[in-house]
């Protein structure tokens, strides 16, 4: 028996061993530092510690994942590990559907592993894991959603059509983007499957899935606006792509373009050029042959569609990052054209160093968005709030620590004076501080923030 066929053998051994693999990086990654990452962090566990108290979320989204995320709370009690954990196991678990994925397009073992260590060691996940916590959710049920939607094509059982429809629905109760490429999916495969073989029995098979996806979709939104306002965002999306194509282009999309060459976002498209490009060239001689992979062809305009210049610079990074899953498709694609090992090995390695090393820069690198110390400063600080109606304004701090330390509802984004009402300003001292004005008063001074009470009567004449 070769190795290779004792693999083939075996995808649930192989698989798990990479999700072990996974798990133990990801661990290493997510506990370099004891607080939650990025600027996002604690918007999740303002959220937990919300459900918590109250019931219900604080701010409107779907809520698949932070229920989630409140019932890991309730087993550990404490909702810090809760979100570590959460970000850890779903980045992990995707290992398996996607696994499974390529296993049914490619037939071949090394060019599944590949794709997978893709996934596993991109930056992209990294980076979601450390700030995005939502997307990695959205990814796991993404993912598993084309899993069974690839084999509901294939094949006439209908379980296989019921449980697309389950992750189909999971999806769009994670994350907004998660399911906007489930709709690219969707749409664009049954539609390049009737054109390559021009049978209707492909619409046939897409059309519950399509209906579906609509009627999520206009349900959620109209009944559940609290938790799927972001629903709306797609038709501003689209409209914000296509003003420019009638009026001169706007300067926030064309950040964009220029951020592809320059800055953070330049670790993230290195590895999405890498195989952008050669998978373009393989789909122009595949056409030229007269040969077409349909969901290789889908992954690609999916990649294309997120990789669009003309979107705002914030949404064409998140765009990027969330391309992970139709990248790791391609990357298999390439490493299954093939056969000989030896030039299989090369490829891999040619992907995957550059993967791994960037990754280790951003799991090297990327972690809270303070240091505990301004953590421990702001937990202190807030004793100095007594008044239980008080108005926090935080300068140079990202306003979500001072949210979920101080109160989501006591914490003002901007400079606001309300008369009846306490006014405390929270500053970092990593900014210049700015001049004490007549109607403050410094009531914490520490050695990363400064805690100030405004007067409110005598901001009248001052204002």
């Amino acid at each position: 028996m070769t190795y290779s066929k004792w693999i083939n053998k075996n995808n649930i051994l192989v698989s798990s061993i990479l999700f072990i693999v996974s798990l133990i990086y990801y661990v290493a990654y997510e506990f370099r530092f004891p607080l939650v990452y990025g600027i996002d962090g604690p918007y999740y566990l303002i959220q937990i510690e919300h459900i918590e108290k109250t019931g219900i979320m604080y701010y409107g989204d779907p809520p698949l994942t932070f229920y989630v995320l409140y019932a890991i709370y309730v087993i550990v009690h404490n909702s810090t590990l809760a979100v570590k954990i959460g970000s850890i196991v779903f980045s992990a678990l995707t290992i398996f559907p996607l696994y499974y994925l390529l296993n049914n397009l490619l037939r071949k073992t090394e060019a599944c592993i590949a794709a997978v260590f893709f996934f596993m060691f991109s930056p992209h996940i990294i980076r979601l894991m450390g700030d995005f916590v939502k997307n990695t959710f959205g990814l796991f049920f993404l993912t598993s959603y084309l899993y069974f939607f690839n084999i509901w094509f294939n094949k006439k059982d209908r379980t296989y059509l019921l449980l697309s429809i389950v992750f189909l629905v999971l999806t769009g109760l994670t994350h907004i983007l998660a399911f906007g490429i489930l709709i690219l999916y969707t749409f664009i495969y049954p539609v390049i499957l009737y054109l390559n073989s021009r049978l209707k029995i492909e619409f046939i098979k897409a059309l519950p899935l399509m209906i579906a996806t609509i009627t999520f979709s206009i349900i959620s939104y109209t009944f559940f606006t609290f938790y799927f306002n972001d629903f709306g965002r797609i038709m501003m999306y689209i409209r914000s792509v296509t003003r420019p194509l009638l009026q001169q282009v706007h300067m926030e999309s064309s950040q964009a373009l220029a951020g592809i060459i320059r800055g953070p976002l330049l670790i993230y498209m290195i590895p999405s050029l890498m195989i952008i490009i050669p998978i373009t060239l393989l789909i122009v001689y595949e056409l030229f042959k007269r040969r077409l992979n349909c969901f290789l062809l889908t992954s690609y305009i999916v990649c294309l569609i997120l990789f669009n210049p003309l979107s705002n610079v914030g949404i064409f990074f998140r765009f990027v990052l969330s391309s992970i899953i139709p990248l790791s498709i391609l990357a298999g694609y390439i490493v299954g054209l093939y056969s000989d090992r030896i030039k299989t090995l090369m490829v891999v390695f040619l992907i995957l160093i550059p993967i791994l090393l960037l990754s280790l820069q951003i799991a090297s690198t990327w972690g809270p968005s303070i240091p505990i110390e301004m953590y421990s400063e702001l937990k202190d600080a807030s004793k100095y709030i007594a008044e239980a109606n008080a108005i926090v304004h935080p300068i140079g701090i990202p306003p979500y620590w001072p949210e979920y330390v101080i109160g989501p509802e006591r914490v003002i984004r901007a400079p606001l004076h309300p008369e009846d009402k306490p006014i405390y300003l929270v500053i970092s001292k990593k900014i210049p501080l700015p001049p004490l004005r007549p109607y403050e008063t410094i009531v914490f001074d520490g050695k990363y923030i400064q805690v100030r009470k405004i007067i409110v009567k005598g901001i009248i004449g001052h204002e």
